[in-house]
């Protein structure tokens, strides 16, 4: 079988929800040649468990402050919990998987945004993309948490998009697709929200200086265009169900580099 590319897709929000529509799709890309790999967060699922406990869900851009109680939440939900159910639906689709801790391939540093300390945050400095390329080619589809280790040995929770545009860069993927839940980049136009379909990398920096995206859509925005600028070919940042239309690009945000 001719290998036709790399595909790495961050799954996210309400896509855990709907797995099984969703992989039926990547079967038949899967069949056709082409790879993947699947790197889940999990924030709603986080949230609700730190509620469940007492702790209320804090947040600096997107990024959660994560202190020693959160980590084990997110270690706990992240590879106790959604990591299972994935790679459970992706046998279930038919696909040979194998899921691996982020904690085994992403090296980190703690991460400072505007001199606010969030903890247990890790940003990521290196990227150990043996192991999955070992699996690549043995056909596996590979799943990993958005976790990582420094070289002390001590843990961090590091934002999935942004997890996912180190592992896309080192990968040299063909394609990155950010799932969310929303259905792609929106700006409020005459009390009407608008998804754009296409934005250039200096449209979304605009986007971001003049503050007119929030929260999580932040470091989906910065991952989208630091991908484009580190050699990734194609970013998307789509929200809906049918995975085949954002394959084709009839849905989401396309993030592009002008000519």
């Amino acid at each position: 079988m001719d290998r036709k590319g790399l595909i790495l897709v961050k799954i996210g929000g309400n896509t855990l929800s709907k797995l099984s529509l969703f992989l039926s799709f990547i079967k038949t890309l899967y069949e056709l040649g082409y790879d993947f790999v699947l790197l889940h967060g999990g924030g709603n699922e986080i949230n609700s468990w730190m509620e469940k406990l007492g702790f209320e869900p804090k947040f600096v851009k997107g990024r959660r402050i994560t202190d020693e109680n959160t980590l084990k939440i997110v270690e706990m939900v992240l590879s106790g919990d959604i990591q299972g159910k994935v790679i459970s639906e992706v046998k279930k689709a038919g696909l040979k998987v194998l899921g691996l801790n982020g904690k085994s391939i992403f090296k980190c540093k703690k991460l400072i945004i505007d001199n606010i300390d969030l903890g247990y945050v890790g940003e990521v400095v290196e990227v150990d993309v043996l192991p999955i390329r070992r699996l690549l080619e043995e056909r596996y589809v590979v799943v990993t948490t958005s976790l990582g280790m420094d070289e002390s040995g001590v843990s961090y929770n590091i934002n999935a998009d942004s997890a996912a545009l180190a592992l896309g860069i080192s990968l040299k993927v063909d394609r990155l697709i950010f799932c969310t839940d929303v259905p792609g980049v929106i700006l409020r136009e005459d009390d009407k929200d608008k998804v754009l379909n296409k934005l250039s990398i200096e449209e979304a920096k605009k986007l971001i200086e003049e503050e007119k995206v929030f929260g999580g859509m932040i470091p989906k925005l910065e991952s989208a265009i630091r991908a484009i600028e580190n050699g990734v070919k194609t970013v998307q940042i789509w929200g809906g169900v049918d995975f085949s239309r954002a394959w084709n690009m009839e849905e989401g945000t396309l993030v592009y580099k002008a000519l």
